[in-house]
């Protein structure tokens, strides 16, 4: 949904928006309306407006386009219109056509950390070896 860069200056920009606030939870309502209850749930309690930024982020990324609108549309939407960032406006427009840029969907779970992990029992085999050819390279299973 977003590349990595794109994902630091949303974080950077909320984490703007929720310190500016006397009750950051509040922005959280607003911006998500009926979403924002799950969201808020799961929120750790004491989090600062830069961690808030990024686990809010991280529910946006994790939820895709599961809900319409995305709650990364929301969210973009909200800094876009509200905020005044039209910097973000053409990352909104991909999000609204649920186009990803990231070229794999591999390259798309290391923003939401579902990263694929290797099978143990192979890959310690493989490196025992010394990893003596490189055409045999350790297989990896995607998570999830």
């Amino acid at each position: 949904m977003l590349t990595k860069d794109e994902c630091g200056q949303v974080e950077e920009a909320f984490a703007t928006a929720l310190a500016g606030q006397l009750n950051p939870k509040t922005l959280v309502e607003v911006v998500f309306k009926a979403e924002a209850n799950p969201i808020l749930l799961e929120l750790p309690l004491g989090t600062s407006p830069s961690d808030m930024a990024s686990f809010v982020i991280q529910a946006c990324l994790v939820s895709r386009w599961s809900r319409d609108p995305a709650l990364l549309e929301m969210l973009l939407n909200y800094l876009v219109t509200t905020r005044g960032l039209g910097a973000f406006n053409v990352v909104l427009s991909r999000v609204r056509r649920r186009e990803d840029p990231n070229p794999s969907v591999y390259d798309s779970t290391w923003l939401i950390g579902q990263r694929p992990f290797f099978d143990r029992q192979d890959f310690r085999r493989r490196v025992q070896r010394g990893g003596q050819r490189a055409a045999d390279p350790p297989r990896v299973r995607g998570c999830g």
